[in-house]
């Protein structure tokens, strides 16, 4: 179903552009790190000329934004853009052919990283993980230094062939308005994501 992205606060509908929003299911599983994640990771593709261009897709969070079910009034429309289950199924294999997921490992805490979560966060988290176990045993503060050093001695790869599954794709139209693009949410490095709902 196609939805319109609101305009920011105060401001009166010009035109809107489409995007084409991508919505997937994913499933990843490492043996080797006893790790594994089940998400949802979004892609917006914009529309350039009624023309998708994958090359140009970026993540995003279709929560980050007020919208409403629906289409612009015609006059209002700055592009089109149609999609059937072919172009569908194109553009979800060539999302999924692009799409190389850094995953993170930590050998000490024996923890994995969430398929979305960045080097950055991973990082955080492990030492949010060793300052709680320092402070559980007492440790002192002068300690600081080498806990950042524990937390940043991590692993980092590719996910590469049947570790990576795609159970299910969502794709539809989201109309934004002239200047507003998708946009990624902020992160809480400390919160583990829920599978939810696509776009």
């Amino acid at each position: 179903m196609p939805r319109v992205v609101s305009t920011p606060a105060g401001t009166p509908p010009t035109s809107y552009r489409p995007w084409v929003e991508v919505a997937a299911l994913v499933r990843m599983s490492i043996a080797t790190w006893g790790s594994s994640d089940e998400t949802w990771v979004h892609w917006a593709v914009p529309v350039v000329e009624e023309t998708l261009n994958p090359d140009g897709a970026v993540p995003f969070d279709p929560g980050r934004r007020a919208a409403f079910p629906g289409d612009p009034a015609p006059e209002l429309r700055g592009g089109e853009v149609t999609i059937d289950e072919s172009i569908a199924a194109g553009l979800c294999q060539a999302l999924h052919e692009r799409w190389e997921p850094q995953v993170h490992y930590h050998p000490v805490l024996r923890l994995g990283s969430r398929l979305d979560e960045s080097g950055e966060e991973f990082r955080q988290r492990c030492a949010s993980v060793f300052s709680r176990v320092a402070r559980e045993r007492g440790g002192a503060a002068s300690d600081h230094e080498a806990r950042a050093r524990l937390a940043a001695a991590f692993e980092s790869r590719a996910v590469t062939g049947n570790e990576l599954e795609v159970l299910h794709w969502r794709v539809g139209v989201g109309w934004y308005p002239a200047g507003v693009g998708p946009a990624p949410a902020p992160r809480d490095p400390l919160m583990h994501d829920e599978p939810g709902a696509g776009a």
